[in-house]
């Protein structure tokens, strides 16, 4: 009978611990942030900025954004080394190779019309250690999913 009044405070104390322990062993998903809000004047350029972020460095950062083509229209884009963008028609993608632990994507329109319009992110993934993760979600990507992905764009 001896010491079994502390057993529900040894248990806690151990719980404490195994969750401290295994939460400092699990870093976190990547994070976007940016404009989707936007205000645009015609025939006046408005630009929006997106920041992708992880703890751990980026190998490559993909994201898409869909816009009101007749709010505006896409005119350039830019976002560090190895950039490439397409853009028009409604959308933007926009990929990057930063290998850094920061990826920053700019991109410009012309506005159409005096309005209120918001942009939104379709979709934005990132690789690190040859693990493409979902940034929206915080899922890892797998390859079956890239392919279904893949044949619905074409």
């Amino acid at each position: 009978m001896i010491g079994k009044k502390h057993w529900p405070f040894k248990t806690g104390l151990l719980v404490a611990g195994l969750t401290l322990w295994f939460g400092m062993a699990v870093s976190a998903a990547p994070a976007i942030e940016g404009d989707t809000d936007l205000t645009v004047k015609a025939d006046q350029v408005v630009v929006a900025q997106f920041t992708v972020t992880n703890e751990d460095p980026m190998e490559s950062v993909s994201l898409m954004v869909s816009y009101d083509k007749d709010a505006m229209t896409y005119m350039s884009g830019n976002g560090g080394d190895n950039f490439d963008v397409t853009g028009g028609n409604g959308s933007v993608q926009m990929t990057s190779s930063p290998d850094d632990t920061e990826a920053v994507f700019t991109v410009r329109f012309r506005g159409s019309e005096d309005t209120e319009t918001t942009l939104e992110i379709v979709s934005c993934t990132a690789t690190m250690d040859g693990t493409e993760v979902d940034v929206l979600t915080g899922d890892a990507v797998s390859e079956e999913e890239a392919e279904e992905g893949d044949e619905a764009a074409a």
